[in-house]
């Protein structure tokens, strides 16, 4: 089992990826057996039926991606200039399923298990790990997370909501054979010996304690542990954060805080603040009985996190996927990125931005992140190995 990354840039999409299909070829000696890319430009769809034949892919490798808005260069950081970067993969035998999940054939949430494996296609065993890739209205899929982890007991989660933004959020973004409707999303389902190592760490500080949601009015959050929202929100607000500004956010959470003030299971949402209305943006909408916490982003402290953790061992050295939140370090330098590259030595490693991210937190199973870091470490699981 061989991995290998490649980056491509300049000329059309299609001489990116053939570039960039190129310089992972040159490094991974054999024909790949995987195609995992991420572009920060379009995808013609006049150049689709050429994708193939122009990046001189043999056979039929799994060939699956998305747009995003940045990549992470190798040795260079984050770009955003016309690029594809990929991550390809060479195995002994056939390990990775393409999933496509489309939102009006999924099951309930607390649907049968063998419903969902019977709709997902999946026949025998639960695969050892699932990388799921969704496009930027595929926020249903949240809450479709936990009938996902029920049918497939034991399956290793996490991915990332994929999507150049701005005036073009509503076009398609990820990829399979063709570019996916927005609201459709895709898996990898990966069968031993790889294995997929997650790494979760969230990257926002907390402004104040958190707070029981009281009464509500649709999105809007009317009252905190008794009090107006507004009020609590401006009280923690620090002085040089207009009320309409973005980056503001709020860690919400269906479990009361530990005895450290921390929230279990606590993901991170948009707040929209105008004058007296606190709005919480999160897929399925906030409840009374939750909690909040509100929180501004901090990349920064994830990057000292990281810089605290020991060296990833080598062992079935594999590579490396950063799924990361869209939010840019102050000083480029405290990159989260950076220190994750340092950990991993000389283990290929392709970083991209996502909106949102999935992984399991501790007692929790999988959940739509926000404003977190998700590493996804691929490699070979030795108790398969022959």
């Amino acid at each position: 089992m061989v991995w290998a990354v490649g980056f491509g840039a300049g000329g059309t999409f299609r001489e990116a990826l053939e570039r960039a299909v190129s310089q992972a070829g040159k490094a991974l000696g054999d024909d790949p057996d995987l195609l995992l890319f991420f572009a920060t430009r379009p995808i013609p769809k006049k150049e689709i039926p050429l994708m193939r034949r122009g990046a001189g892919l043999p056979g039929a490798p799994v060939l699956a991606g998305g747009r995003v808005h940045q990549v992470w260069k190798p040795g260079a950081g984050w770009t955003r200039v016309p690029a594809v970067a990929l991550l390809a993969g060479s195995f002994p035998f056939p390990c990775v399923q393409a999933l496509r999940f489309r939102p009006e054939v999924l099951p309930s949430p607390d649907g049968d298990p063998l419903a969902w494996r019977r709709t997902l296609g999946f026949q025998g065993p639960p695969p050892a790990a699932l990388l799921l890739l969704a496009g930027l209205k595929a926020y249903h899929l949240a809450p479709l997370l936990p009938g996902l982890q029920a049918a497939l007991p034991g399956t290793t989660l996490a991915g990332g909501v994929l999507g150049p933004g701005g005036a073009r959020s509503g076009t398609g973004s990820v990829f399979l054979e063709n570019l996916l409707p927005p609201e459709e999303a895709l898996g990898l389902a990966l069968d031993p010996p790889v294995s997929m190592e997650v790494l979760s760490l969230s990257a926002y500080r907390p402004l104040g304690p958190p707070h029981l949601v009281g009464s509500m009015a649709g999105e809007e959050v009317k009252e905190l542990d008794g009090k107006p929202a507004w009020e609590i929100l401006r009280a923690e607000r620090p002085d040089n954060q207009s009320p309409g500004n973005s980056s503001l956010l709020a860690e919400v959470s269906s479990h009361p805080p530990g005895e450290d003030g921390s929230l279990p299971c606590g993901v991170a949402r948009v707040v929209v603040h105008v004058g007296k209305r606190v709005r919480i943006l999160t897929p399925g909408g906030l409840r009374e009985g939750q909690w909040i916490r509100f929180c501004l982003p901090e990349p920064e402290g994830a990057w000292e996190k990281i810089r605290a953790l020991p060296p990833f061992p080598r062992e079935g050295e594999g590579c490396a996927l950063l799924i990361a939140c869209p939010t840019s370090c102050r000083d480029s330098s405290r990159d989260p990125a950076w220190a994750l590259a340092e950990r991993l030595g000389g283990i290929p490693f392709l970083g991209v931005r996502s909106w949102a991210q999935i992984a399991a937190l501790p007692g929790c199973g999988p959940l739509l992140l926000g404003q977190s870091l998700v590493l996804c470490r691929f490699r070979e699981d030795a108790s398969h190995s022959s």
